[in-house]
């Protein structure tokens, strides 16, 4: 019985680190500094995407978490998320 609960918490974990939580956790995301673009790829590097999100004005920063995207700009002087 103990063995059994020992091996059904070890096969649990793995299977928590070899799925991705969730869809957003395959792509990484970066800001096209002073552009006014977001880009986005793959994990592993393809299906690279300079324009993801277009007309930002002044991006130079992203932030993502499970369900949303965020970014800060820089325009005329005045910083914004």
């Amino acid at each position: 019985m103990v063995l059994t609960i020992l091996v059904a918490a070890v096969l649990a974990a793995l299977a928590l680190l070899i799925a991705p939580p969730h869809a957003h956790g395959n792509f990484v995301y970066w800001a096209n500094d002073n552009q006014s673009t977001i880009g986005r790829a793959k994990i592993n590097g393809t299906g690279a995407n300079n324009n993801f999100i277009t007309g930002v004005t002044g991006v130079h920063g992203v932030a993502v978490d499970s369900k949303f995207i965020y970014w800060t700009t820089l325009d005329s002087g005045v910083s914004s998320i």
